[in-house]
């Protein structure tokens, strides 16, 4: 069902995803509803999509991009990152996600030569379960989406529907969240049902 409010940024994001899908729909020679059967998505859900009525969730936009086989950047324009007429990109704030959901609040500029040729956005921290590694409640860190990471690795992850940041580390057939908050104790779950959004590549705070 869909929200009853949408924020001004989220609303400039379902204006340009409605836009883009029209366009690939008629340039593929697509209808909505091969597009269902692609995706298995439901009739409601893409024609919403289609008509800008509802915030595309980061599942079901991976889903109908590969339908498509267009990239994500090609739905959702806000996710392009590099323009080389700019020294500078806009990349979207989120304070609470999942991998299927996400919640965008705003957007903060970043300089190009600070990110690769991939997807990024800035996380809201939460809490003060990295304190210690400099990173404080309100702080913005910078996430690049990847579902692979390295022992130590300071990850954005789901865990109870929540977000956390901890350093992740490999145990046999679990893993361990570790804080750096001698309050927070450590997290360890199986390795099947930890959901990693992204890697934690640097910290933004704003005074």
């Amino acid at each position: 069902m869909a929200r009853n409010k949408y924020t001004e940024v989220e609303e400039k994001i379902m204006r340009d995803v409605s836009r883009n899908l029209k366009s690939l729909l008629a340039k593929k020679g697509i209808y909505q509803a091969d597009l269902c059967k692609k995706t298995g998505l439901a009739r409601s859900t893409i024609s919403d999509y289609v008509n800008g009525r509802t915030l595309i969730s980061q599942g079901n936009l991976e889903k109908i991009a590969e339908a498509l086989d267009v990239q994500k950047s090609d739905i959702d324009s806000s996710l392009k990152k590099f323009n080389s007429n700019s020294g500078t990109v806009n990349v979207p704030v989120l304070d609470k996600l999942t991998i299927k959901k996400q919640n965008i609040i705003g957007s903060e500029k970043i300089h190009i030569d600070n990110l690769e040729k991939t997807e990024y956005f800035f996380f809201k921290v939460q809490d003060e379960a990295m304190v210690n590694e400099g990173i404080l409640p309100g702080d913005l860190v910078l996430v690049k989406e990847s579902y692979t990471y390295e022992d130590g690795n300071l990850v954005l992850a789901v865990q109870n529907n929540g977000n956390i940041i901890r350093k992740i580390f490999k145990s046999g057939d679990s893993y361990i969240l570790q804080a750096a908050n001698p309050s927070y104790a450590p997290i360890v779950l199986d390795k099947e049902v930890v959901q990693i959004i992204g890697v934690v590549k640097q910290n933004l705070r704003k005074y």
